[in-house]
């Protein structure tokens, strides 16, 4: 079972999310600010982030502060980008060369996102 905090500006789409991964058999709590993240990291202990694209512009440090923060103050979470918006391979990409272990376009499928939460765990702990 994995920790995963689910970040997304949209209150409906973060419970529904949350409600998936629980679905997985995972622990997950929601918040919907880049400061409520933080302060859940702060408070937690988290295997994975879902990090919705729109939040990564709360906080300084360019287009990817909140990664950049998450991955300099607790390293070894793994974050999973998520968006409705973007579908750019190069944001992907730029996203991954910046700490992100993955990324996701809405709407996820509950099998989907199953996939990914296994692929990224097996990627950071490899047996």
């Amino acid at each position: 079972m994995y920790s995963v905090l689910v970040v997304d500006d949209q209150k409906d789409l973060c419970e529904t999310l949350v409600r998936m991964v629980n679905e997985l058999d995972h622990a997950a709590q929601g918040a919907t600010t880049a400061l409520a993240a933080l302060r859940l990291l702060a408070d937690g202990r988290f295997d994975i982030v879902l990090l919705d694209w729109k939040l990564v512009h709360e906080l300084p440090h360019g287009d990817f502060g909140l990664l950049q923060t998450i991955k300099r103050c607790w390293p070894d979470i793994q974050v999973i980008m998520v968006s409705g918006w973007v579908t750019s391979d190069d944001l992907g990409s730029a996203a991954m060369q910046l700490g992100a272990a993955g990324f996701l376009n809405k709407p996820i499928p509950l099998d989907r996102l199953g996939q990914e939460l296994e692929r990224v765990m097996r990627k950071a702990k490899p047996q």
